[in-house]
């Protein structure tokens, strides 16, 4: 995989693929006992602007929460280390990735974001269902216990034009 030609002011650069319309990424604050603070002003998102909305989208949805949980996890079992560069893809999912590395910086989490490309078939439309966990999830016709709302319409579209 070749290297992004986009170029974040903050954040971990030459990771994501090339193929990647806009990528997000900050500089934030860490410690090694897990404690993670994201600068407001150290911050980029640098692309395509529909892509740079979607991808901010897909990180406000919880890819956020769910990359600082697993930064913090990591830096609290000394298997990230404030002192030594080494990269670790912090969250992924069908829609996105998120990676980071310290860079032996002694205090900063360098992280970049970018989406996956999207198939020309992609049943799920990133969106989280509103439905609740447990009984009501397993029963939800909208995303069939998945959690992600499900686009039926390219399903039927797809099945028509394989028939």
């Amino acid at each position: 995989m070749s290297t992004s030609p986009l170029h974040l002011a903050f954040g971990l650069n030459g990771v994501a693929p090339d193929t990647s319309p806009a990528v997000w990424g900050c500089r934030a604050i860490c410690t090694q006992d897990g404690e993670i603070d994201i600068v407001y002003d150290r911050q980029d998102c640098v692309g395509n602007p529909d892509a740079k909305k979607r991808i901010v989208a897909w990180l406000n949805s919880g890819a956020s929460k769910a990359w600082i949980a697993a930064a913090s996890q990591l830096l609290e079992d000394y298997r990230m280390s404030t002192r030594d560069s080494e990269q670790f893809t912090l969250f992924d999912d069908p829609i996105g990735t998120v990676c980071g590395n310290t860079n032996a910086s002694a205090g900063y989490l360098y992280v970049v974001a970018w989406l996956k490309p999207v198939n020309e078939y992609q049943p799920k439309t990133g969106t989280k269902c509103s439905c609740k966990r447990g009984v009501q999830r397993d029963n939800c016709p909208l995303c069939e216990g998945t959690g992600w709302t499900i686009d039926f319409v390219a399903i039927r579209a797809r099945n028509k034009a394989q028939n």
